[in-house]
C-alpha cells in the first residue's frame, strides 16, 4: 500500500491580477500615518487554489496520495474542484459549513513579481474545531504530515494533535508567524524537528520568537528556507547545504511555486530519499508552476520531469518512485 501525506492547510478560491507597472510608483503618502494605491490591473484569472490544494493538487501529479483535511464554505462541492483533487489522488475529509463560503485569496502582481495579497478565511474560521482522532486511521499508512498556513488556533491545534498521534510533521507557518503570540511560537518552536519557510518569513521567525539565526539553527534539527530565484538552503542537524533554482522556460506567475516546493519535497519524504535530493525535487515541482497562472495550472509528463531534473542535479535519485 502506497504511503500517504497529510496535508493541513486552506481550501481557497483565488482570484489572480497582474499589474504591468511596479507598486512603488502607485504609492501616495497623505501623511504619516496613511498610505494609498489605486491600480487598474491588466488582467484577471479566478482559479483552485489554498495551500492544501496546491500540495495535494501536485503531489497527484507526482502520484503520490494524500489525504486532504481542512473546512471549507457552502461553495466547495458546488464547483469542480473536489473532483480535480480526487483526479489527483486526494483523500478529501473537510468538515463543510453551510453559513460560510470557502477561503479566498486576492493577489495582484506586479511586472517584478512583487505582490499584494488580501485573504478571507470564511469556513477556515472554524478549523480549530476538527479532531485528528476522528478523521484518521490506523489503516491510512501515514508517512509525514505538513501543518501548512491556517487560522493561528488551527495550526496550534492540529499541531498539539499530531504530537499526540506521533506522526512526523513539517511545521509550515508562512504568513500566519506574525499571528502567533511571542511565548505561544516559542513553545511550538521547541517541539518540532522541522520547519520550512521563505526568506521572508524566516527573518520574520527571528523577529517574532526572539531566536536568533543561530539559536533557530540549533533548536530545529531540520530547516528549509526558500529564496524564490536564489534557490533554497536546507539547513540539516546544522550543516547547511544551498540548493540552486531549477531554471523554467518562462516566468508567467509565482504564485503557489513554495506550495509546488513543498509537493517535491514531501514526494521525496514518503521514497525516503536524502533530504538534499528532496529540496531537489522541490525545486524542479516549483520551476514547472511559475511558468503558469495560478498554482494549480500546470501540468508535466514524467519525462518532463526527469529531463528537467537531470539538467539540473544530474540523475534521479535511485529510491524515487516517480509515475
Amino acid at each position: 500500500m502506497d504511503k500517504k501525506v497529510i496535508v493541513l492547510g486552506s481550501i481557497a478560491f483565488d482570484y489572480i491580477m497582474e499589474f504591468n507597472d511596479l507598486f512603488t510608483r502607485h504609492v501616495v503618502h497623505t501623511d504619516s500615518s496613511t498610505l494609498n494605491m489605486a491600480l487598474v490591473v491588466d488582467s484577471y484569472n479566478a482559479r483552485f487554489g489554498g495551500t492544501a490544494g496546491n500540495i495535494c493538487y501536485s503531489l497527484g501529479l507526482l502520484e503520490k496520495p494524500s489525504i486532504m483535511i481542512s473546512s471549507v464554505g457552502k461553495d466547495f462541492f458546488q464547483t469542480q474542484y473536489p473532483h480535480i483533487l480526487k483526479e489527483h489522488l486526494v483523500d478529501i475529509r473537510v468538515d463543510t459549513y453551510s453559513n460560510d463560503v470557502s477561503a479566498r485569496c486576492f493577489l495582484v502582481s506586479d511586472k517584478r513579481n512583487n505582490q499584494i495579497i488580501t485573504f478571507y478565511a470564511g469556513a477556515l474560521k472554524y478549523a480549530h474545531k476538527i479532531n485528528l482522532f476522528r478523521k484518521l486511521s490506523l489503516y491510512d499508512n501515514i508517512k509525514v504530515a505538513i501543518n501548512a498556513p491556517n487560522p493561528v488556533d488551527a495550526m496550534v491545534s492540529f499541531h498539539n494533535q499530531l504530537l499526540k498521534l506521533k506522526i512526523p510533521t513539517i511545521f509550515d507557518p508562512g504568513q500566519q508567524i506574525g499571528q502567533f503570540s511571542r511565548d505561544l511560537l516559542k513553545k511550538i518552536l521547541e517541539t518540532v524537528d522541522f520547519i520550512i519557510l521563505n526568506e521572508y518569513e524566516f527573518e520574520l521567525l527571528q523577529k517574532r520568537s526572539g531566536y536568533s539565526n543561530m539559536e533557530l539553527i540549533s533548536l530545529i534539527p531540520t530547516i528549509i528556507i526558500t529564496l524564490g530565484e536564489k534557490g533554497s538552503i536546507l539547513y540539516d542537524n546544522g550543516e547547511k547545504s544551498e540548493i540552486p533554482i531549477v531554471k523554467p522556460r518562462k516566468v508567467v506567475d509565482p504564485t503557489g511555486a513554495g506550495d509546488g516546493y513543498r509537493s517535491g519535497l514531501l514526494c521525496g519524504i514518503v521514497d525516503d530519499i536524502d533530504l538534499y535530493e528532496c529540496c531537489q525535487l522541490g525545486a524542479v515541482v516549483g520551476s514547472f508552476i511559475v511558468e503558469t497562472a495560478g498554482g494549480q495550472e500546470h501540468k508535466f509528463t514524467k519525462n518532463d520531469f526527469i529531463n528537467r531534473y537531470e539538467q539540473t542535479f544530474g540523475s534521479l535519485p535511485k529510491r524515487l518512485k516517480l509515475f
